[in-house]
C-alpha cells in the first residue's frame, strides 16, 4: 500500500525506523512510501513504542516529537 508522508514524518521514519540517513528534499512537500501490510503493522507497533518512550514531556503532554510519531501511527493505521 502507498502511504503519503510530509517531510517531518518521512525524515523521522527514515532516521529512526529504517536507520537511514536518507532525507526528503527540502523543496518537496510530500513523499510516498510503498509498504506491505506486514511492514505497516510493524511500523504501527514501533510508533506505539516510540511514542511511549519519546513522545511525552514531564507533564505527560504530547511533545513535538510525539506529534510526529502520532501522525506516523495514524497514517499507517489508515486503510484506504
Amino acid at each position: 500500500m502507498l502511504y503519503k508522508l510530509n517531510k517531518e514524518q518521512y525524515d523521522y521514519l527514515m532516521k529512526h525506523y529504517f536507520k537511514s540517513n536518507e532525507v526528503m528534499d527540502i523543496n518537496q512537500k510530500y513523499s510516498y512510501i510503498d509498504v506491505n501490510d506486514e511492514l505497516s503493522l510493524e511500523i504501527q507497533d514501533w510508533a506505539q513504542d516510540e511514542l511511549v518512550s519519546k513522545g511525552f514531556n514531564e507533564n505527560y503532554e504530547l511533545n513535538s516529537i510525539g506529534k510526529i510519531i502520532e501522525e506516523i501511527f495514524d497514517i499507517f493505521s489508515t486503510e484506504e
